[in-house]
């Protein structure tokens, strides 16, 4: 398999030659199969030589860099959601997208024939979704105390969602324990980060980063512990953000695999934002706003002496 996978054993997390295989076949089959349904369009072009990850890396966090303002982004997007029957429903609509580096970010989605299905969010201390499909729901929680099993629940992860958008920039270093690991596949460069769960350490997430121009995230995919996908996205057709150096990806495909449910966007403006942000990044429960039923699914602090 030379030039489809290659592993530094220096740089592997201890952990049972099962779940091992698992990841190897994992990596493979991606570099096969590609992203659900065909996903964006693929960069075009002849695939480069092999880079180390320095190169890797710095390439795409040099364009990360170049985003140094607002971006505003509006489009097209077409999704399904489970119902409470366990039917699938699909449906089209609009979604307007506004993120700040690092993890400052605000997203709207609506349908085409009108009504405002779901908003997300995320600011330096605090992440939220709310849904309005069936009924409201409001999850909410602090990124510092972010409960893995809570989150899982959560129809979309803001922290997630600000990295599928490829442009938040990635380490220049590795650890032991978390990685990332550097693997050359056959098509691109895929960095693999680890978790701990019950003393056993197992890979939570993947980024694809093209072997072909621009060189940038091309997929990113988030694991559980038993080694399944939670959710995985695809990247494509990157262009210039008007009057900007910033490649930023028009099309980003979003799938939950377990949960059936997709969200495929596709952008058509793109610009910097010209209001002042301050409100955008405030969740509307910082706001004050009626937000129905709230689900918290973070660590909370234990009651002290004077709370129940």
């Amino acid at each position: 398999m030379k030039g489809l996978l290659r592993v530094n054993p220096r740089r592997l997390p201890t952990e049972p030659a099962r779940a091992w295989m698992a990841v190897c076949l994992g990596a493979i089959l991606a570099g096969v199969c590609g992203c659900p349904d065909g996903g964006p369009p693929k960069a075009t072009g002849p695939i480069e030589r092999e880079n180390p990850m320095s190169k890797v890396v710095g390439r795409v966090n040099a364009n990360s860099a170049w985003l140094n303002f607002v971006l505003e982004a509006h489009g097209e997007v077409k999704a399904q959601h489970m119902k409470p029957d366990g039917k699938p429903e699909p449906f089209d609509g609009t979604v307007a997208l506004i993120y700040r580096r690092p993890r400052d970010l605000a997203m709207k989605i609506e349908r085409t024939l009108g009504g405002n299905v779901m908003q997300a969010g995320s600011n330096r201390d605090e992440f939220w979704v709310w849904k309005k499909l069936n009924e409201d729901v409001y999850w909410w929680g602090r990124h510092a105390e972010l409960d893995p099993q809570a989150a899982a629940k959560l129809p979309i992860r803001p922290d997630q969602l600000a990295e599928v958008i490829g442009v938040s920039g990635l380490p220049t270093q590795t650890d032991p324990q978390r990685g990332p690991r550097f693997d050359v596949m056959a098509e691109y460069y895929q960095l693999t980060y680890y978790a701990s769960d019950r003393g056993r350490s197992y890979p939570c997430k993947r980024i694809k980063i093209d072997r072909r121009w621009p060189y940038l995230v091309c997929g990113v995919e988030f694991l559980s512990p038993a080694g399944r996908e939670t959710a995985v996205a695809c990247l494509g057709a990157y262009a210039k953000v008007e009057g900007n150096a910033v490649l930023i990806p028009r099309e980003i495909w979003i799938d939950w695999p377990a949960q059936q449910e997709y969200l495929h966007m596709t952008f058509n403006a793109v610009q910097p934002y010209a209001q002042d942000p301050a409100r955008v990044f405030t969740s509307p429960r910082q706001l004050g706003s009626s937000i129905g039923k709230e689900i918290r699914v973070d660590r909370q602090p234990a009651p002290t002496a004077d709370q129940p």
